[in-house]
């Protein structure tokens, strides 16, 4: 008999008539618990799990309404700039869902640093398991051409930016919270009435024009708003 260090490891599911569907819910939550158990340290992706989570997430984002109408009560995170242990400690704080509602206000991919695929893939895991409960917008480093610190070969690596680009590119740009808060990435310019911020709902968010109303509220800077 095998010493049982020599044993392969065995990893059990359940299995019911609904393969397909029942597969995705256990691996839903299985990654997610995965990554919660892990701590705020990079987890071992495959290439092909990221690829695969990245799609399914941005499958359900594209279904969403490019300006969200959200209830309090509510946590918001923003600007995490791809600092993964960051991410990880505010979800702590805060509540991970379906604890509490979160609302990512874009700013959370960063070309600079290694960890961007990884707050990308943690929100994904989230948003898969709880579509509900977990909220994303887009910021300017969603909107920018999107590159990551190379990781895997460049075949698979260049499948996992191609995933996380149509994620971004499929992600709302504006949240109504309880109908008293507008949440955008950066602010609004003078030529934008917030009465009016309702036609967002109509633009076609995975082109976005540098010129026009929507990076406009992607990227504001500090004048601009000092003199609104």
């Amino acid at each position: 008999m095998a010493p049982e260090s020599l044993l392969p490891e065995v990893k059990c599911y359940f299995i019911s008539f609904k393969v397909d569907r029942f597969i995705m819910v256990s691996y839903e939550s299985y990654i997610l618990s995965q990554l919660i158990e892990h701590g705020p340290y990079l987890y071992e992706w495959t290439p092909f799990e990221l690829v695969s989570l990245l799609s399914q997430a941005a499958d359900i984002f594209e279904g969403e309404s490019t300006m969200l109408t959200l209830r309090s009560p509510i946590t918001v995170i923003g600007d995490i700039r791809g600092q993964y242990q960051d991410l990880y400690r505010w979800l702590t704080i805060a509540g991970f869902p379906p604890r509490q509602k979160v609302l990512f206000l874009g700013g959370v991919v960063d070309k600079e640093e290694a960890g961007s695929i990884d707050c990308l893939a943690l929100i994904a895991a989230m948003k898969l398991r709880f579509p509900h409960d977990v909220f994303f917008i887009r910021g300017i480093g969603e909107t920018l051409p999107i590159k990551f610190q190379p990781r895997f070969r460049r075949r698979n690596d260049s499948a996992i930016q191609s995933a996380a680009t149509r994620l971004c590119n499929s992600l709302p740009i504006a949240a109504r919270i309880s109908n008293q808060i507008l949440a955008v990435h950066s602010g609004l310019a003078h030529e934008i009435s917030i009465c009016n911020t309702g036609a967002a709902s109509a633009t076609d968010r995975s082109c976005l024009d540098l010129a026009s109303f929507d990076c406009v509220i992607l990227e504001l800077d500090d004048s601009a708003i000092k003199n609104l």
